[in-house]
């Protein structure tokens, strides 16, 4: 769900960008590119210029491995409750807070203007249950 690549596309980048002596898995924004013509600019900036021609240019070959991205998740609700399972039940037991979504927006305004409006009351809702 949080991919974008699959692994052996993500493994083949690590690879070929180690070749130009960058770790993606220890790359930060943060990092400044310490060659020479590129001194002060971000590395992460190399990095995704070196991978963009070398991607274009492994796939124009058709080299293997074939690289994908990974598929973009579709069905909503409707995917969710063909396979069941706990975010199923979580949907169920919130199904009113999602029908009524609309109104979310009022309710969080109104409770940022007036802190505490939403809150529960213990007596209150103690005296509901002795009913």
């Amino acid at each position: 769900m949080d991919e974008y690549l699959p692994e052996e596309t993500l493994a083949w980048c690590h690879k070929e960008l180690a070749l130009y002596g960058i770790d993606l898995k220890s790359l930060s924004a943060a990092d400044i590119d310490q060659r020479e013509e590129n001194a002060g600019a971000r590395l992460h900036i190399r990095a995704y210029s070196h991978l963009r021609s070398i991607v274009r240019r492994h796939i124009s070959t058709g080299a293997v491995p074939h690289l994908t991205m990974c598929p973009d998740l579709t069905g909503g609700y409707d995917r969710v409750a063909e396979f069941g399972g706990p975010l199923q039940e979580i949907i169920e037991q919130n199904a009113e807070f999602v029908r009524r979504g609309h109104e979310i927006d009022t309710q969080l305004a109104a409770e940022r203007d007036e802190p505490g409006q939403f809150e529960e009351n213990e007596l209150l809702d103690d005296f509901m249950i002795d009913d």
